[in-house]
């Protein structure tokens, strides 16, 4: 199986506990339901800008 293989929706999560979280972003532990235990990286990015 490869990386692009693996497609998750956020209404696949049964249940989500935080790990940590910093300048760059929220790390979470994840219970998904096909794939099981997860790292779930949510990564920040700052505001959108227009140019």
């Amino acid at each position: 199986m490869s990386l692009d293989d693996i497609k998750m929706s956020s209404t696949d999560f049964l249940e989500q506990a935080d790990l940590d979280s910093g300048g760059f972003g929220k790390v979470c532990l994840c219970l998904h339901r096909s794939h099981g235990l997860v790292i779930l990286k949510k990564v920040y990015t700052g505001p959108k800008r227009t140019e």
